[in-house]
This record gives structure tokens, C-alpha cells and sequence, in this order.
């Protein structure tokens, strides 16, 4: 190794004798040119080229390139792999012996190819970009089709990086994987994605950091993301994102949308469906997300939120916070213009929603539900099918069977009602319980009837958005082999005013009850147990009350027998005030 790299370093110093100027050699081909050629002089006149020669040395500040060929590998230039301190463009090493080309500091350049399909600009470098685009403005992109060459699921580069650049557009051009992401952009200003299709990369479709003005409009995002954990789209720190009249179809991330300290980002007139989010279909940190005239209930996901309190809004400011708000939700094209940047909005602000002009957004409202008659009505229900009928405001269902099993309803994973929802897990649809005022479940006794789900990431029951709300005198749990599970058993989301009172809840879920953003939540005279972690956890809930309770045998592999706490305040397990933090709580008394 050390002979190896003394004969590298003579024939560098070798080079660098046989021509003063010449630019720093990488494994490049031996005819590779000495010299970047000077740009030429701005012209409207458009330069047609036939190969990456010819595309290299025709860029040039106000240059309009046409390319008339079916693909130009990148990779193959004669000067692969030299960095020029100068010039238009230069090849950043990236691997040992692997390069991007960047196009650098160029004002006013087009580059144009036949069409989607019809011109390909590739690289077989599967750690580089494809193309990286770096302190540029006015650009345009049009009729290209970008990717690398590689197998799908190797590679490490993005398809198109942008660094630092103003009024980029990338209009009717093709972005394929095994590239990362398809677009990635760092501090720019103004960039538009207009009839694009981006396609088949490892984690992501767009992912933008510090940027200003980011719209994506008529596009198809296919099948980006691998399950990596990384998020279809995501913006951080940036003011102005907006995905418009847009596809989003077959991928599998994280969630849709992933924010982080930004302003004005909107999803207007999107449709989502066939995806796989396995944390949730939005991660919300900040708030200022408008979501209007989007279909995004057909996709697989276990929770519309990954955080807690932070919610995306309408066009007309209304908190979407459940699952039926987005269920509801039908694609209406948008017809308005989106202005962009604005000033900073939240749901409790929206007289300053400005971002947005003329287009009725308010139709991305959940339709109104029936108004009360005063009368408080009561069911009896022996099968599934009749209790999911008779889900309602101020009503009360008694459960005349011994065993409830989720999965035998006619409508199992497709249907829904009006207060209640199936959603998709990885294993199979959970039932979601939503919109409810005054809704009890009440069964036969503890051990004599039993609530039953058989999907391990499914919860049993999921509340949200629900007040006055009971369940009693039952048995609620999983069909499966305890220590498998990765649903809870009762979920409550955004509830107010719930009793659970005599009843058992069984593992193998994770957690018996888990509560977050509620308040006044009465547990008496239940059991829970065999769950795989936790009886229960709560997070930001206010006045809670476990008497007559005992959790046993929870946790034995993966956590605790006992309870966790955050932001909460006002709860009791019997006499005991407890703050934040974990708590080991054992059999009643």
C-alpha cells in the first residue's frame, strides 16, 4: 500500500510538470482536455449538442442547450473526475472514484431535452448526484429525464441537488431512483417543480432545508421511499412550500409530510393514496400546514399525527385533528394562485392567511353531523354489523354476545360510517371511533364479554376527538400470541370526559391505555395486564383518576409493570399524585 501510493504520488507531481495551469487529475481518461473551455457569450440563440462534450462546453451564463440525443452518460465525459477552480462547472469527488458534476454560479442557462423519456442525463456514480446545480439563478430544466444507472436500492446520491440557487424551474422532466431523493434543495430561493414525475427513489421525493418559495405543481410522486424512515416530503426550516395539484401514489415513508420550524406550507388539491406511512400520515412540529381539497384517506397509516399538538388546518383555518376530517376531505383541484411566502400562520390566526388567493378552500370542511333531538337512545347489538350501526352521539350499546371480533364486519378494512372509520395498519385495518358526544359500550362483566382485534399494529379501540364517552363491563384485547403486538389496547386521541369502569385489558398490546392531548379521564375497578410494555401512558392529559385498578404482568419483556407520564397534571392512581415520569404500579389496594 505505501509503494502504491508513492507511484500515485509521482504521477500526480508528473502531471502537474507537463503543463502549468493544468487542473488537478482524478481517474479520468487519458485525451481528457487540459483546460475547461472559456463560456461563450450570452445568446437567445439555442446550441444544439449530441453528446457530453458537447453539452460541457456549450455552458455558459445565457446559454440555451437543446440536447438532440437519447441519453448522455454523464460519467463517460473525456474530463471525468478533474476539479477546475474555475469555470462553469467542475466534478466534485464524492467516493474514491466517483464524481458529480456541478454547474456552478451560471445565470440565465436552459438546458432542454426531447422530452420526458426522450433525453436521459445518467451517472453510473451511485454515491454522486446526478446533477447538482450550485449558486445558479435563473435556470431552467425542461424535457429531461435524470437518474442513475444503477440497480434500484444502491445508491447514496440525490437525483438533483440544488445549493444556494435563485428562480430554478424543472418543468416536464422525469426523476428516477435508485437516487435518494429526487430533489434535494439547501438555502434556495424560489424553485418550481412543474409537471415532473419523480420516481422509484430509496427514501424521498423533496426534501428542502433553508429554503424560500418551494412549489411543486402537477406532478406524480411514484413509489419513493423504502420504509427508511424518512418522509415523502419533507421541509425544514423554510418559508413557503406548497405540493399543488399533485399525485402522491404506491410509496412507503415514514409520513407524507414531514415540517420542522416552517411557515406557509400547503398541500392543495393533492391526492395520496396506495402509500405505506409507518409513523403517521403527517409529523407536525410547528404548525403553519394547510391542507385543502386533498384526498388522503387510502393510504396505510396508524395515526394522523406522529406529534401531539401541533395540527394542520383548512384553507378556511379549521383544525383537522381527527381522522374522519380527513376521510371527508375530497380532491378539489386548486384554482387559486399561491402567493408563497407569508407571514407566519397558526389555526388561532388565520385573519392573517394570506398565502393563499381566490379559490374557495373552505370545501375541504368536514360535513356537519345530524343536530341532537334531546333523546338519549339505547341498542342492543349481538354481532359486529349491528354495532357498528349503531355508533352515535348519546347513545348507549349493549353488547348481548360473549365475543365481539372485529374482523368478522361485513365492512372490515373498507367501509366506514359516520362516527367510525377503518383504518390501515401493517397487518390489518383498526377501528377508529370519532365525533362522538355521549356514546357508551356497555357489555355483560369482566370475563364475560369480550371486545376482540386481530391485527397486531391495530389498537383495539381508538377514540378521537370524542367527549362523554364510556365503556364498561367488558373485556377488550388482542387475538394473538402475547409479546407480538405493536397496537395498544384503548387509544384515546383529543377526548374529554371518558370512563372506563369494570373493566380487563389484555395484551399482547403495547400499551393497555394510551391517552394523549385529554382531559378527565375516570379508570376504576379495571385490570390490565400481559401487555408487552406499559399499562398505561399518558401525555399532555389533564385530571385523570385510576382507582380500584391493577396493572400486572406488563412489560416483563420490554419495559415496566407500571405507568409513564409526560406534561400531565392532576392525576391520580388512588390517593397518589403523580407528576411526570415512570411509575411501577401493582395490583389495587
Amino acid at each position: 500500500m505505501k509503494n502504491l501510493k508513492t507511484l500515485l504520488a509521482l504521477l500526480l507531481a508528473a502531471a502537474l510538470l507537463a503543463g502549468c495551469g493544468a487542473p488537478q487529475a482524478g481517474p479520468a481518461e487519458t485525451d481528457a482536455p487540459t483546460e475547461q473551455p472559456a463560456p461563450a457569450a450570452d445568446s437567445e440563440e439555442a446550441v444544439v449538442v449530441t453528446d457530453v462534450t458537447g453539452l460541457l462546453n456549450a455552458l455558459a451564463p445565457g446559454a440555451v442547450i437543446e440536447i438532440d440525443a437519447e441519453q448522455l452518460a454523464l460519467d463517460h465525459a473525456p474530463d471525468y473526475g478533474f476539479s477546475y477552480s474555475a469555470g462553469a462547472y467542475t466534478w466534485e469527488q464524492i467516493g474514491w472514484d466517483e464524481y458529480a458534476l456541478v454547474i456552478r454560479d451560471l445565470e440565465g442557462l436552459t438546458i432542454r431535452g426531447r422530452g420526458a423519456g426522450g433525453t436521459q442525463l445518467t451517472t453510473g456514480a451511485a454515491s454522486a448526484n446526478v446533477l447538482t446545480l450550485r449558486g445558479c439563478r435563473d435556470v431552467t430544466l425542461e424535457g429531461l429525464t435524470l437518474g442513475h444507472r444503477g440497480e434500484p436500492g444502491f445508491c447514496s446520491g440525490d437525483v438533483l441537488y440544488c445549493d444556494s440557487c435563485e428562480d430554478v424551474t424543472v418543468r416536464s422532466c422525469d426523476l428516477f431512483g435508485c437516487g435518494v431523493t429526487a430533489v434535494n434543495a439547501w438555502k434556495c430561493t424560489r424553485l418550481f417543480l412543474e409537471g415532473c414525475t419523480m420516481r422509484d427513489c430509496r427514501a424521498a421525493a423533496v426534501n428542502t432545508t433553508l429554503c424560500t418559495n418551494v412549489q411543486a405543481r402537477d406532478c406524480a410522486i411514484l413509489r419513493c421511499g423504502q420504509g427508511y424512515g424518512i418522509a415523502a416530503l419533507s421541509v425544514a426550516s423554510c418559508n413557503g412550500f406548497a405540493l399543488i395539484n399533485s399525485e402522491v401514489r404506491d410509496g412507503k415513508n415514514s409520513c407524507l409530510l414531514d415540517e420542522m420550524n416552517s411557515s406557509s406550507v400547503c398541500l392543495l388539491g393533492c391526492e395520496a393514496s396506495g402509500n405505506s406511512f409507518s409513523e403517521a400520515l403527517f409529523r407536525i412540529y410547528d404548525g403553519g400546514v394547510t391542507v385543502s381539497g386533498c384526498a388522503l384517506a387510502d393510504n396505510e397509516f396508524g395515526k394522523c399525527y406522529a406529534t401531539e399538538n401541533c395540527f394542520a388546518v383548512t384553507g378556511s383555518g379549521k383544525a383537522l385533528v381527527s381522522f374522519a376530517d380527513f376521510t371527508r376531505m375530497e380532491r378539489k383541484p386548486f384554482e387559486g394562485e399561491y402567493i408563497g411566502p407569508a407571514p407566519y400562520v397558526t389555526p388561532g390566526d388565520i385573519e392573517n392567511e394570506t398565502y393563499v388567493t381566490p379559490g374557495d378552500l373552505s370545501q375541504s370542511a368536514p360535513a356537519p353531523a345530524p343536530a341532537w333531538d334531546g333523546e338519549e337512545a339505547e341498542v342492543h347489538v349481538s354481532t359486529v354489523d349491528e354495532l357498528l350501526a349503531a355508533i352515535a352521539p348519546h347513545t348507549t350499546v349493549y353488547l348481548d354476545g360473549e365475543e365481539f371480533d372485529l374482523s368478522t364486519a361485513s365492512d372490515y378494512g373498507s367501509g366506514s360510517g359516520l362516527y367510525y372509520a377503518w383504518i390501515d395498519t401493517y397487518d390489518g385495518p383498526g377501528l377508529v371511533l370519532h365525533d362522538l358526544d355521549g356514546f357508551a359500550l356497555v357489555g355483560g362483566g369482566m370475563g364475560v364479554t369480550l371486545l376482540s382485534a386481530v391485527p397486531r399494529y391495530a389498537d383495539v379501540l381508538y377514540f378521537e376527538n370524542c367527549r362523554d364517552i364510556s365503556l364498561k363491563d367488558m373485556t377488550l384485547g388482542h387475538r394473538i400470541e402475547p409479546g407480538y403486538c405493536a397496537g395498544n389496547v384503548v387509544e384515546l386521541m383529543l377526548c374529554t370526559g371518558v370512563t372506563i369502569e369494570r373493566c380487563g385489558l389484555f395484551g399482547c398490546g403495547v400499551i393497555g391505555i394510551c391517552a394523549a392531548n385529554c382531559s378527565d379521564l375516570l379508570v376504576s375497578e379495571s385490570n390490565i395486564y400481559d401487555c408487552s410494555y406499559l399499562g398505561a401512558q399518558l401525555d399532555n392529559v389533564e385530571d385523570a383518576l385510576f382507582t380500584g385498578c391493577s396493572v400486572t404482568d406488563c412489560g416483563s419483556d420490554y419495559g415496566f409493570n407500571g405507568f409513564f407520564l409526560n406534561n400531565c397534571s392532576g392525576v391520580f392512581f388512588d390517593r397518589d399524585l403523580l407528576s411526570d415520569g415512570e411509575y411501577r404500579i401493582g395490583a389495587a389496594g
